[in-house]
This record gives structure tokens, C-alpha cells and sequence, in this order.
């Protein structure tokens, strides 16, 4: 993995690490709306609320996956940057071990539970459970799938080929969105088809990655054959722990908050928060995608001990970062109407009409909370790539769960059931606060 070394070339290393992973998880986060939108429309309203019902779920496997990816990530990158590529690919062997023996005890444990899963996720009545429990049907035996995807996706970036890890998020998305027009438009099979045809795609994406791990071994890491280092799961799970909590806290929000909107609201609500999260997860991914990208370049640095180019690093990350967020409320709060649209027909009648202008409020108050979320997401990437697992993990802690519980009854006390709306935006501003607080304080911090 070859960086530039001259500080006026690090923009242009920045903008070709984490440029590529923004538009990749863009596209990617984009399929997830596309996907939704087909269960609205192939299948029905009550079929997108069980797949955001079952959403919390997916949440678990991508953050499990995502804890795993940072954490190894930080530590190849960094041993890349002191050139030991041997102790690096041990890392990532072992790592994708650890994965693969976890997954099997999931599956072993999930399938048996699937109807007690879909009543835990808040599924209101017994059309919605088995709406839910077709879905993760088709999604507990791959576990092993989606837990690689996202760690064979940052290695290959960390690995110095974040242009061609891009490109196959590009393709599987692609393919996704051709699988599910054909099980569930085409072929009538409902949202279990909706999540088979995730399943199939996430096992293809597996068979590209190992083709460039296996097969071409182009770069630094590969797999070998070495001593287990009993050490590594729990520095993989120090240094991953902050960026799978961060990733989700998204499945716990959106479990808080389905629970607070059949207890306080009612179905309606429940489907217009479906279509307000999903439209929100296309910004945050995106920023998420900017921390992600620039994490080994941060590392990398980090490894040669060249602080002064990770700060230059945070402030590309920070920006970049804002552009987003600030590209994101604009296009969301002026085409509120048109994007809800994608999902709710107006043919219902005065019902349809109902839904479309509640969903919009929705939607225009939810998304709000990207005013603040790119600094805490930017914030908590950055001391991830610099070690720093403790303040990423308090930050993570702080904005997805303890300052959202402490807001949401507040909130709901203070505006009534719009309160429940209001809560991201408050556990974000409050968490920026502290974000902009330990970055400052971390200016002078020496190489650990």
C-alpha cells in the first residue's frame, strides 16, 4: 500500500480513499430505499413496516460485521505503516476466522427463535409477525455472508484498492436491485423473495472479495497460515467496538422508536417512520462512508507516527463531512413530497393522502438531526483510526443511546407525539457538543 508522503498531496489522498466509499455507501444505502420502495409496492404498506420492524436485526449483523472490519482495519493499517505486512495479514486471517466461528453459534441460536424475534421487534399484531418472521427467514443462514461483505470491503480499501472495492458495492447494488424487481415483481414471492434476493446477492459479493484475496493476492494482505495471537480479539474488539456501536445505534433507535410509536401512536405512524428512516440512512451512510474511506489513510499516518498529517487528514474529514450533511437536508427538506411518493401511492384515496402528508412531516422534522450528526460521526471515526477506542466508544454511547433515551420521553412530554420525531436531533446536538470538546483536547495528544 503505497501513500503519498508530501502534505500537498494529501488532499489529493484523501479524495481518492474516501470520496470512493462515500459514493459506495450512497449507492449502497441507495439500494436499501430501492428495496423498500419495491415491498411498498410489490407487496404492501404493512410489508415495509415488517421489514423496518426487522431492520434492528440487519443493524445487529452490519455493526457486528462493521466492529470486526474498523477493529482490523486500524490495527492492518497501522502495522502496514510500520511495515510489518506479515503481522498484518495474520490480523486479517485471524479476524475473518473469529467471524466465520461467530456467525455458525448465530445461526444455531437465531433460527429456532425466529417468532419470539419478530414479537421482540415490536411486530403489533400477528399479520406483521409472520410478515417479519418471513423475512429474516430468508436472512438468518447467510449470517456468514453479511458479516464478511462489510470487513472484505474496508480491508480491500485499507489494502490501498478503494476504487475497486467501490466499484463491487457498485455491482452489488446493481444486482440487488435486479433480484428483487425479479423475486418480488416479477415472480410474485413476496418480501420473503424481497429478503432471499438480499441473501444471494451478499453470497456473490463474498465470492468477488475472495477472488482478490485468494486468487489475484495483488496486495498486502492475504490469508496465511500463523500462530493464533489470543491477544487480537480483544484488540479487534477495543479498537471496533466504538464503530459497531455507531453503527448500531441506527437498529436500537429504530427499535426505541417503533415501540414508542405503537405504544403512543398508530400504524400510519409507524409506516411514516419506515419511510423517514430509510430516506435518512442515504445521508448517514454517506457521511458514515467519508469516516469509513479516510480510516486507513488516518491510520497509516498514525502508524509513522505523523501526526500533524492526521489532524490535515481530520479537517479533510470534517469538511467533506459537511458538504454532505449540509447537500443531504437540502435536496430531503425541499423534495419531502416527491420522496415520499417513491413509497406511498396517492390511488387510496383521502387514506393515501393522509399518509403522504403525515409521512412528509415526518420526514422534514427526522432528517434534521444531519445538522448535527456528521460531526459526531466524523469525530468518533477519526479516534477509532487513531486508536483512541475509549473516546469513540463514549461518543457512540452518547449519541445513540443515552442521550437519545434521555430525550425521547422529555421530548414527548414537551410536544406530544412529535416529540418522538424531535428525539435524533436533540441526542445529536447534545453529542456535538462533547465531539467538538475531546477534538480540541486532542490536539496535542503524543503517538500511543
Amino acid at each position: 500500500m503505497t501513500f503519498l508522503k508530501h502534505t500537498s498531496n494529501q488532499k489529493t489522498q484523501f479524495l481518492h480513499f474516501a470520496v470512493p466509499s462515500v459514493v459506495a455507501q450512497l449507492v449502497y444505502s441507495l439500494y436499501t430505499v430501492v428495496d423498500a420502495a419495491f415491498v411498498a409496492r410489490g407487496v404492501s404498506d404493512t410489508a415495509l413496516t415488517a421489514v423496518n420492524l426487522a431492520f434492528p436485526l440487519m443493524q445487529v449483523l452490519f455493526s457486528i460485521s462493521l466492529l470486526f472490519a474498523a477493529g482490523c482495519s486500524a490495527l492492518t493499517a497501522v502495522n502496514l505503516g510500520a511495515g510489518n505486512r506479515k503481522r498484518a495479514s495474520a490480523v486479517f486471517t485471524q479476524t475473518v476466522v473469529m467471524q466465520l466461528l461467530l456467525a455458525a453459534g448465530m445461526i444455531a441460536v437465531l433460527f429456532p427463535l425466529r417468532a419470539q424475534i419478530a414479537l421482540f421487534l415490536g411486530a403489533p399484531d400477528a399479520q406483521t409477525q409472520a410478515l417479519v418472521v418471513d423475512y429474516i427467514t430468508w436472512i438468518i443462514p447467510f449470517i456468514p455472508a453479511f458479516l464478511l461483505s462489510y470487513t472484505f470491503e474496508i480491508l480491500m480499501k485499507a489494502d490501498g484498492f478503494p476504487r475497486k472495492a467501490s466499484m463491487i458495492v457498485l455491482l452489488s447494488v446493481i444486482g440487488n436491485i435486479g433480484m428483487d424487481y425479479l423475486f418480488v415483481i416479477v415472480l410474485r414471492r413476496g418480501i420473503a423473495g424481497a429478503a432471499l434476493a438480499t441473501s444471494l446477492v451478499q453470497c456473490c459479493v463474498i465470492a468477488v472479495y475472495l477472488f482478490h484475496f485468494v486468487v489475484q493476492r495483488k496486495g498486502s494482505l492475504h490469508f496465511c497460515w500463523h500462530h493464533p495471537d489470543w491477544s487480537l480479539p480483544g484488540k479487534v474488539f477495543r479498537n471496533g467496538f466504538s464503530a459497531g456501536l455507531t453503527e448500531l445505534s441506527a437498529g436500537f433507535v429504530t427499535f426505541v422508536m417503533n415501540h414508542a410509536i405503537v405504544y403512543l401512536l398508530d400504524d400510519n405512524a409507524l409506516i411514516s417512520f419506515a419511510v423517514a428512516s430509510y430516506i435518512n440512512t442515504l445521508a448517514v451512510m454517506s457521511i458514515t462512508g467519508g469516516a469509513q474511506g479516510s480510516q486507513p489513510l488516518i491510520s497509516y499516518e498514525y502508524g509513522k507516527k505523523n501526526l500533524p498529517s492526521c489532524r490535515l487528514l481530520l479537517h479533510s474529514l470534517l469538511r467533506l463531512s459537511a458538504c454532505v450533511a449540509a447537500l443531504a437536508l437540502l435536496l430531503f427538506e425541499a423534495g419531502a413530497p416527491v420522496l415520499v411518493h417513491f413509497y406511498i401511492s396517492a390511488s387510496k384515496g383521502s387514506a393515501g393522502t393522509e399518509l403522504i402528508a403525515s409521512s412528509v412531516h415526518v420526514l422534514r422534522i427526522y432528517i434534521l438531526s444531519l445538522a448535527f450528526a456528521w460531526v459526531n460521526i466524523a469525530a468518533s471515526g477519526y479516534f477509532s483510526a487513531i486508536l483512541r477506542p475509549g473516546k469513540a466508544l463514549f461518543l457512540s454511547v452518547l449519541r445513540g443511546y443515552l442521550a437519545f433515551i434521555a430525550a425521547l420521553p422529555l421530548l414527548v412530554l414537551l410536544l406530544g407525539g412529535d416529540g418522538i420525531w424531535f428525539a435524533p436531533l436533540a441526542a445529536e446536538a447534545v453529542t456535538t457538543v462533547f465531539s467538538i470538546g475531546l477534538l480540541r483536547a486532542d490536539r496535542n495528544a503524543p503517538v500511543r
